[in-house]
């Protein structure tokens, strides 16, 4: 008996992948349903058929197309002829090795169904359509977008995401940048974190508008809300903290941590900014807290290198100038304008005084005239009290001398006084 009509009544795609790690995977079948009739007298075929079920990708309902999957089936119908046949549960005659796959429905060409009894095929072929609703999506290659209603959860895979670019590879936030890798070898957290026009490299930003104005910038690192913000071409910052190094531009090598901790200028170099509201206003120098912090305290004294072969152009001081230029020093009681003079008073010479009397010798500058190193002052110090050691171990044998000659004068008068006695 050969047989040529088949009515399809429906193919539902049921291809999809894990939906939960507390569900089964989702069956990798499409359910064909269709009723198999006698062409000589139109009635129903009852029973079991040998069939071979294929998809074509491609082609027309007549023929052609890339054959994607093919099995051999049994087709079983009821009184009526209607049969219900899950494609992809047979083994494949035309490659064992292909199941029938969500990767093969990732196309905009057409799908058929083609089913072929005793060598013909039934023609035309019915297509695969998208069905209404679907309990679960294994796959969404192929998606053309859309919105997600709910949680995500993924178990036993990895989310791919390419490397950014102006539209693909971004993770956005109500419409705004927030997680991205513009550039090369770049990484970028929170809202607006970064941009899409950078060329710099290897850059590092966490917080909102964090890094927000690089251009070319590299290796710069910044954490907190609009820390970095207005960097644009300077490389190898550090900033930590809400709006920390906020007015550097072009400046290089600066560092800041802490809330509101900043340079004073956009273009200053190894400019170190250490507190809150901490301000460096100059490169090569470091900034610990800002103006309200009253003491600097830790469980040892602070130290600096000082050893012989680390120095050199060494020259005599004169002590007695020394002692001189401090005699010559307004010393005064004073505090710091804005400070509570009740509370935080200080003593000693302002640096424009100390830095005329001390800021020169025959090599070169000491210090500047605005500030006082510690180091300098307890070198001045220190020789000034050597000097009036020296001066006091002078007086001392001054004193011995002294001391020695009125025992001479002493036994002289009393030499004399013997003279005058055996004279009478």
């Amino acid at each position: 008996m050969s047989f040529r009509t088949l009515f399809c009544l429906s193919a539902v795609i049921l291809l999809a992948g894990a939906v939960t790690t507390a569900q089964a995977d989702v069956p990798q079948l499409i359910n064909y349903q269709g009723i198999l009739t006698d062409p000589g007298t139109g009635e129903p075929v009852v029973g079991s058929t040998p069939a071979v079920i294929s998809v074509y990708q491609g082609g027309t309902s007549m023929a052609g197309g890339t054959l994607v999957y093919t099995e051999d089936a049994t087709l079983t119908t009821d009184d009526n002829g209607l049969f219900n046949h899950l494609i992809g549960s047979q083994a494949t005659n035309a490659d064992p090795e292909h199941t029938l796959s969500p990767s093969d429905f990732v196309t905009s060409d057409p799908l058929w169904v083609e089913v072929e009894i005793d060598g013909s095929p039934l023609l035309p072929r019915p297509q695969l359509v998208t069905v209404p609703y679907a309990m679960a999506v294994g796959t969404v290659d192929g998606s053309g977008g859309g919105v997600i209603n709910g949680g995500i959860s993924i178990s036993g895979g990895e989310l791919n995401l390419d490397h950014s670019s102006p539209g693909a590879g971004n993770i956005l936030k109500g419409g705004d940048l927030f997680i991205h890798d513009f550039g090369t070898e770049n990484t970028f957290i929170g809202r607006n974190a970064g941009n899409l026009t950078m060329t710099g490299d290897r850059n590092t930003a966490s917080g909102e508008f964090a890094f927000h104005s690089n251009t070319t910038g590299c290796r710069n690192t910044a954490s907190g809300y609009f820390a970095l913000y207005s960097n644009t071409t300077g490389h190898e910052n550090t900033a930590s903290g809400y709006v920390a190094l906020w007015n550097n531009t072009t400046g290089s090598c600066n560092t800041a941590v802490g809330n509101g901790a900043n340079v004073s200028a956009g273009n200053l170099f190894n400019a170190t900014a250490i507190g809150h509201g901490a301000n460096v206003n100059a490169s090569n120098k470091i900034r610990l807290g800002n103006s309200e912090i009253t003491v600097i305290e830790g469980q040892v004294a602070y130290t600096f290198t000082s050893d012989k072969n680390d120095k050199e152009n060494f020259r005599p001081v004169d002590g007695d100038e020394v002692l001189s230029k401090i005699r010559g020093l307004e010393l005064t009681s004073w505090n710091y304008i804005g400070q509570d003079p009740q509370q935080f008073r200080h003593y000693g010479p302002v640096a424009q005084e100390f830095f005329a009397a001390f800021g020169q010798d025959d090599v070169g500058t000491i210090g500047k005239p605005t500030t006082i190193n510690s180091g300098d002052m307890a070198g001045i110090l220190m020789i000034a009290v050597q000097t009036l050691e020296k001066r006091t171990a002078k007086v001392e044998a001054i004193k011995a001398q002294n001391e020695d000659l009125r025992a001479q004068i002493a036994e002289l008068h009393h030499l004399v006084d013997q003279l005058l006695e055996q004279n009478r």
